[in-house]
């Protein structure tokens, strides 16, 4: 298994049509692994440790995105963060995220003029600032489902958050035996 330990800026920088599969990374003083631009990407397998500006940060993602079998502990930033701006659409699966602890959110997704699709399922958080955030703006849509999910302890959020800031904005979400509990804010905030 690859070892990336301390790099000097992010660990992995993604590209479009790319795999980043079986990696151990270890205190980047960026992102463990980061990307902006991409269109179709597959990151599976996954052992992420203390990532000074996040776990998983991809900014206007396109086409298919998957995110499978992952564990992030610590550092500053989010565990995994999404945030498209005037981006083609993305089809998006996340799945088997065993674990995602101390991070500033666990996982946050936003549709700014833009359209994501996802599959949210098995994601484990305990112990984040704020747990689960889904942002739709300025006639960007999120539709999707979240299963099989906890969201455990936000230290200073709510558990989860999904919000249409304007009344173009749409978040469609159906959750199946997901739960928000301990959180220093709500549980649920709609």
């Amino acid at each position: 298994t690859p070892n990336i330990t301390n790099a000097a800026g992010n660990a992995v920088n993604l590209a479009s049509n790319n795999e980043v599969s079986s990696f151990h990374i270890n205190s980047p003083a960026g992102a463990a692994i980061f990307g902006s631009g991409i269109t179709d990407f597959n990151l599976n397998n996954l052992d992420i440790n203390n990532p000074a500006l996040g776990g998983i940060v991809l900014n206007n993602a396109a086409g298919q995105g998957r995110i499978n079998t992952a564990t992030i502990d610590g550092g500053f930033g989010p565990g995994v963060l999404l945030s498209n701006l005037n981006t083609a659409p993305l089809n998006l699966d996340i799945s088997n995220i065993g674990s995602v602890t101390g991070t500033t959110q666990a996982l946050s997704i936003g549709a700014n003029n833009s359209d994501i699709i996802a599959n949210i399922d098995g994601y484990l958080a305990a112990g984040n600032m704020s747990g689960l955030d889904i942002t739709a703006s300025a006639g960007g849509t999120f539709t999707g489902q979240i299963l099989n999910s906890t969201f455990d302890g936000s230290t200073s959020g709510d558990g989860m958050r999904l919000t249409a800031v304007n009344p173009t904005s749409v978040v469609d979400v159906a959750m199946r035996d997901t739960t928000a509990q301990n959180s220093f804010g709500n549980g649920l905030l709609v």
